[in-house]
């Protein structure tokens, strides 16, 4: 059998990319290529190397491959909860791990995890395709106590097995994203055309991260070895297969990998410390794509304005305080102070102008929902279920209301009640005065975003896929619309219409009044990004890496901008710009009428926070531990 490999490079970036092959044997083998985009990640894939490198050091140490991968799974959860992670730090990681037996394929990858296979001479996303020799596998919960691991590393993990018909050739892609595709496969050609040896490295001018393309001939007939006779699904239950200790491959590869090791200089005290550095912007030019016509209940994502800024905007750094654990909290802002959390387990108040500290509020767990502000005072939740509310001026505990889940969900307030969703599928509204539980209306999921809230009704999504019209006095479910998977995605209200997202990439706007499907719009990738609406229009992110702005009456697009990440910030409308962060490390500004790029900010992390703005300053945090302030200067241009 002989096996192809080629490591296609981007030609102007080279982020850290940690790659491991090896064929040691004619009928098996094994492939492994990680990815990271932020210090999180890159803990956890280093950790991960080593624990899968260490236990395999050849394919004759594998007995069963779904147990092997089962037990990889498992040791990776361990990882996971060592590094304190949850699964929004996985988010933009990439993870493929390709085993090799005989004909037959394994491929354990993240849910997100761009894999291609051939068939008929054609590329094809893994999640895509549909035929036969293609089985995606199950990974069975063992456990059963749900609520005290409400975060499962493997909800962010796929398994396939992949049979090569008889004794044809097998070509894979792993890391290859839809839109470069196309070059990568001309380079492929090429190289093929050449003569490819065994190995080969090349380089890409537009691709950003490395792809790893692998091509089998000669594959032997389906043997024996290593078969599953069992179930089909991944047994997590399973013990690791024979380790071997005295490893000089195992040795090297950590040896080379060490070099990476740099994390340690980038964990600064807990204690927010203000810095008057100024940063170098990097602005992004939006990408053309050819306008066409569509039906506005199958709306496409297929246009882009390109024009001169109508303002001349410029983003500098004000100040930023540096913590030792992600924002992914967005800010409140209440006067001359500004609250935000932080997944070290504070509550945090500073000074709008300086950054200053002036009181923090130390919680039960990590907080990853945003505060709310009302009169006197603020209210934030933390991982552990506890709901909080503070006095604004002293940070002294009002009152604390203990609930039977974690929370993501931000709260919202309404007059005199809180609405908050929670892990254990309850959607709650408290007391502002005193924390009382006021009603409870069950979902058949976890809650993860923040209802929408107006007079008549209150909107909230669910993972068990629906979207909910609630009754702001009791709690009573009007309406529930399908939306489709596991919602993450904050609805919001546009007139006669509510809009929400869904992991398949497509926004539902549901008429308000009685849950009927007004029209449906589809990006490109997941949304998760919670929605914004104004003057007529819906602004919201993808995982493809656009913002679109969607018309809220017909659901045709207005326009998109193209960034080089996720989008899962909620888009911040100031006046007429529209502020947002990406997974790419880049804060834009962007004309809300056209789209057009006017200014950019490069922070040192990803940005899943939602920006706040008060006045010329806009807030916002970042997934490496920042919290930036920086102050927007716009003077009209003279034609």
């Amino acid at each position: 059998m002989k096996i192809t490999e080629i490591r296609i490079t981007p030609k102007t970036r080279q982020p850290r990319d940690l790659l491991y092959s090896e064929h040691s044997s004619r009928s098996r083998s094994i492939h492994i290529l990680f990815h990271d985009q932020s210090i999180e990640q890159y803990r956890f894939l280093l950790r991960a190397y080593r624990e899968i490198v260490s236990s395999y050091l050849s394919p004759t140490a594998i007995s069963v491959p779904e147990t092997f991968l089962g037990s990889t799974l498992q040791r990776l959860e361990t990882i996971f909860q060592d590094e304190g992670l949850i699964l929004e730090d996985l988010y933009g990681m990439g993870f493929w791990l390709l085993l090799q037996n005989q004909n037959r394929f394994y491929l354990l990858t993240t849910e997100e995890g761009r894999a291609h296979v051939r068939h008929k001479g054609t590329f094809h996303c893994l999640k895509s395709i549909d035929i036969e020799g293609i089985e995606r596998l199950g990974i069975p919960d063992t456990r059963t106590q749900q609520e005290l691991f409400p975060q499962r590393l493997q909800d962010a993990f796929a398994l396939w097995r992949i049979t090569a018909a008889g004794d044809a050739e097998f070509e894979t892609l792993m890391g290859c994203s839809d839109s470069h595709l196309e070059a990568v496969t001309d380079v492929i050609s090429d190289a093929r055309a050449e003569g490819t040896r065994s190995t080969r490295e090349l380089s890409l001018e537009s691709l950003l991260q490395k792809v790893l393309y692998l091509r089998f001939e000669d594959l032997p007939a389906r043997g024996r070895i290593f078969e599953s006779k069992g179930s089909p699904a991944m047994h997590l239950s399973a013990s690791f297969g024979r380790v071997h200790s005295a490893a000089l491959l195992t040795i090297s590869a950590i040896i080379v990998i060490a070099g990476f090791i740099w994390v340690g200089r980038h964990l600064k005290e807990s204690t927010p410390e203000v810095t008057k550095s100024a940063e170098q912007t990097i602005p992004r030019a939006a990408s053309m794509e050819s306008p066409q016509q569509l039906s506005p209940v199958q709306s496409e994502a297929v246009s882009v304005n390109e024009q001169q800024p109508v303002l001349d905007v410029r983003l500098a750094l004000a100040w930023k305080n540096t913590l030792k654990k992600p924002v992914t909290s967005s800010p409140a802002v209440e006067g001359d102070r500004v609250f935000y959390g932080c997944r070290d387990g504070k509550l945090y108040a500073v000074d709008r102008n300086t950054g200053k500290l002036l009181w923090r509020y130390t919680a039960a767990g990590g907080i990853g929902a945003s505060p709310a502000v009302s009169g006197d005072r603020v209210v934030c939740a933390d991982y552990t279920g506890a709901v909080f509310a503070l006095d604004t001026e002293s940070g002294k505990r009002l009152w604390l209301r203990k609930l039977p889940g974690r929370i993501v969900s931000s709260p919202r307030i309404s007059g005199e009640r809180i609405v908050i969703g929670c892990y254990d599928g309850f959607a709650r509204c408290l007391s502002l005065r005193d924390g009382t539980v006021l009603w409870k209306t069950p979902t058949k999921g976890r809650i993860w975003g923040s209802a929408a809230v107006t007079e008549e009704r209150l909107f909230i999504s669910s993972y068990d896929g629906h979207l909910y019209a609630v009754s702001p006095g009791t709690g009573a479910v009007q309406w529930a619309y399908n939306v489709g998977g596991e919602v993450m995605s904050s609805p919001t209200v546009s007139g006669r219409a509510v809009v929400t997202g869904g992991p398949d990439g497509r926004i539902h706007a549901v008429d308000r009044e009685n849950g009927k499907l007004l029209w449906v719009f589809r990006t490109g990738g997941a949304v998760k990004s919670s929605l914004v609406a104004d003057g007529g229009r819906v602004f919201v992110g993808s995982h493809d890496g656009n913002l679109y702005c969607v018309d809220s009456g017909n659901g045709t697009l207005l326009w998109k901008f193209k960034t080089g990440g996720y989008v899962m910030a909620k888009p911040r409308i100031d006046g007429n710009r529209i502020l947002f962060g990406s997974y790419d490390r880049v804060f834009y500004c962007l004309e809300a009428e056209t789209g057009t790029l006017v200014d950019s900010f490069t922070a040192g992390g990803k940005i899943y926070s939602s920006p706040a703005t008060f006045g010329k300053h806009v807030f916002f945090g970042t997934n490496s531990g920042e919290f930036i302030c920086l102050v927007i200067t716009d003077e009209e241009i003279s034609s």
